[in-house]
């Protein structure tokens, strides 16, 4: 295909290897039709072309202005009416075929999504990604995701969760918001898959959800139990339920997270026949059925340098 001369970037459609796009401002009378004035000089630019990852995938490209991984190449929106859905998924899809990354920048994208393959998600500040449906905002499958920047999940009262993590290993999650949900903000999931376990969550915050604001769920077979997950920091709070409701679960350990002002307990355990909890720091206030409470099935639930402020600070067996 020829060398492309337009006037504005957005009209570009397709793209070959060894093709330039040239952009000429059309209010500049030197322009010549090989754009040789300095001012089409400053905005030659290079169209993005196809990959083999998203040849691989067999995704559509809408704009090739944007580079790869980028949701706005594939026609993602994000102006929180237009359904982002199959736009951010391509982008995913794409990110799956060789463990790469794909890029949110501000806006408001309307759609359920799911991983199912090591993926890096970066956003920018005012990245808000919104439920349309009742599944979870994210459910994710896939091993060694991460996260990068943080992301705002509003489950906008129509989603059960925010982020579902079913049976998926070693992620690393900073600074993710679930908000809105109609069940849990976060559910940990430990029966599918390989069981949830090593995964980490930095500066989480889970509000105003329908449910628990983090759910840790496993089962009695070992090879598939929600196990050592972490969480460094972050608030957990006004969520229905519990701040964390752990059941069937062992090695969850959390450092200085502020839980408080729930309709539930701060944190509930259910059969954890192993050692269910570290603590280290933290704040626990405000609670309406109290702090802790722990059935006769559990065991080792260790608390370091927590800071309680509520009438009932311990219940249960």
């Amino acid at each position: 295909m020829a060398n492309q001369r337009l006037t504005n970037l957005s009209e570009l459609t397709t793209v070959a290897d060894d093709d330039y796009v040239y952009v000429i401002d059309s209010s500049d009378a030197t322009d010549d039709p090989n754009g040789s004035s300095r001012k089409a000089q400053a905005k030659n630019v290079r169209g993005w072309p196809k990959t083999a990852a998203e040849t691989s995938a067999g995704v559509s490209i809408v704009s090739y202005q944007y580079p790869p991984g980028d949701v706005r190449r594939y026609g993602a929106v994000g102006d929180g009416a237009t359904d982002d859905t199959t736009a951010v998924q391509n982008a995913i899809d794409v990110a799956e075929v060789n463990s790469g990354h794909v890029y949110f920048y501000e806006g408001t994208y309307l759609g359920n999504w799911t991983i199912t393959a090591a993926i890096t998600i970066h956003a920018t500040d005012g990245v808000i990604l919104k439920g349309s449906t009742a599944a979870a905002v994210f459910q994710c499958t896939g091993d060694f995701v991460n996260v990068v920047g943080g992301l705002k999940l509003d489950g906008d009262t129509t989603s059960a969760y925010c982020w579902h993590h079913d049976g998926a290993n070693n992620a690393k999650i900073d600074s993710l918001w679930c908000t809105g949900a109609t069940s849990h903000g976060l559910y940990i999931e430990g029966v599918v898959g390989d069981g949830a376990y090593y995964n980490s969550f930095y500066n989480h915050v889970s509000k105003s959800n329908g449910g628990d604001g983090e759910k840790i769920y496993g089962t009695a077979t070992p090879a598939h139990r929600a196990n050592v997950n972490k969480f460094f920091g972050g608030q957990v709070s006004s969520n229905t339920g519990d701040g964390f409701d752990i059941d069937t679960v062992a090695g969850t350990a959390i450092f200085g997270t502020t839980i408080e002002t729930y309709t539930g307990y701060a944190f509930k355990f259910t059969d954890c026949t192993k050692a269910a909890l570290t603590m280290t720091g933290g704040w626990i206030e405000s609670n309406t059925a109290g702090g802790v409470n722990i059935d006769s099935t559990t065991l080792m639930v260790q608390m370091y340098g927590t800071r309680f402020n509520q009438s009932t600070e311990f219940s249960g067996a």
